[in-house]
């Protein structure tokens, strides 16, 4: 599958492997040990990484709020201080 192109037309602003400084010996990890990182593009919004996400369902899409698209699938986020264990 093609990936997405970069830029601000499209909703992504950079792969999250171009952006991220590993330590403690995975400085220079191949990208094949870590094949969601490898796949990751930080999107301007929310609404861009939904978008981006559906058409690009093999390819996980991070937005700023630390929500992670990818296809239908959503993870990640704030966690709130409420629920039984906060």
């Amino acid at each position: 599958m093609s990936e997405p192109a970069l830029g601000p037309e499209t909703g992504i602003v950079a792969r999250l492997s171009d952006v991220l400084r590993m330590s403690n010996g995975l400085t220079h990890a191949p990208a094949e040990l870590l094949p969601r990182l490898a796949r990751c593009f930080l999107a301007e919004d929310r609404a861009a990484a939904q978008r981006l996400a559906l058409q690009y369902p093999a390819f996980y899409f991070l937005a700023p709020d630390g929500v992670c698209y990818s296809g239908y699938a959503i993870s990640g986020g704030k966690k709130t201080s409420s629920g039984p264990l906060a």
